[in-house]
């Protein structure tokens, strides 16, 4: 679509993001502080997502300039569907640490996971500017704001608001990529207001059948996407599959479980997840070792 009609798209998803927003407010007592959680767990899930992704991909071998010479080069595309899954595991453990709730797993845990995985990318795979950047926020936002998680409709159009935010700036900055983020903030944007319209407190199925559909429909073709943006460029900058999650939430974030066996069982998962991602961006290492130097004969 073209850049006026990029922009029409992008206030439509902010209307339908009020009126979901004015729903809840009179349902449920939204504030403007249970917002703002969200808002910052949107944050948080990026940030993070991009130290975490660069830490498990340099387990795997050398990234950017350290990659020495061509042949290096060939054995870590080699090695790249094994990243692939160690990295998409990983990030996908994120995300149910996001879900299962920051403060239910321990805030200062998380910040010391994020720094431990800041100090292994950079130890491994040379200074990154952004990764420290991102390392900074996401440990801040590990320990701020304080207090319980945040509310499943502060959470879910926080992460809305952040993909329409993300939307406009790129809209502005390069049109022709927005497609990504407009359209996915508009599902979003589009099945909260559904939701708010048919039963704000979420406590019918029928309420959250507009965050289903649209996370199966839309949250499919980002993950499908997803495989093939590592393909491009996920060997020097996996944390696009950061932004991915993201999307990706501001679909799915009703849908997470409330019960606390059942955040717990999802704070598991996250542990498990990122856990596995390691152990599979180690095992490319010996799936797909180096080619041993020629031993010259005298």
């Amino acid at each position: 679509h073209g850049p006026g009609t990029g922009w029409g798209l992008l206030g439509l998803a902010f209307l339908l993001t009020g009126f979901a927003a004015w729903g809840a407010r009179h349902a449920t007592g939204l504030t403007l502080r249970q917002f703002g959680k969200g808002l910052s767990g949107g944050v948080w899930l990026l940030a993070a997502g991009i130290v975490v992704a660069q830490a498990v991909r340099v387990l795997a071998g050398p990234v950017g300039g350290r990659i020495e010479s061509a042949e290096t080069y060939y054995v870590l595309l080699r090695r790249l569907p094994w990243m692939e899954a160690g990295v998409g595991l990983a990030v996908l453990g994120v995300m149910f640490a996001l879900l299962a709730g920051r403060a239910l797993i321990g805030r200062r845990l998380l910040a010391c996971v994020i720094a431990a995985a800041a100090v292994l990318a950079t130890g491994l795979g040379g200074f990154d500017p952004v990764v420290l950047g991102a390392a900074l926020v996401a440990v801040g936002l590990s320990l701020w704001p304080g207090g319980e998680d945040e509310t499943v409709w502060g959470g879910w159009l926080g992460a809305v608001v952040l993909v329409l935010i993300l939307g406009g700036l790129v809209q502005a900055l390069a049109p022709e990529a927005a497609l990504l983020f407009v359209w996915t903030g508009l599902a979003a944007a589009g099945a909260a207001a559904l939701a708010a319209g048919i039963g704000a407190r979420l406590e019918r199925w029928a309420a959250l059948a507009p965050a289903a559909v649209a996370t199966g429909v839309v949250g499919g073709w980002l993950a499908g996407l997803g495989h093939f943006v590592f393909l491009g460029v996920g060997m020097d900058q996996p944390g696009a599959l950061g932004l991915i999650a993201v999307l990706i939430v501001a679909l799915a974030r009703p849908l997470a479980p409330g019960g606390g066996s059942a955040r717990h069982t999802l704070a598991g998962l996250a542990a498990a997840m990122l856990i596995l991602g390691c152990g599979l961006s180690l095992a490319a290492r010996h799936a797909e070792p180096a080619a041993e130097a020629p031993v010259a004969v005298p």
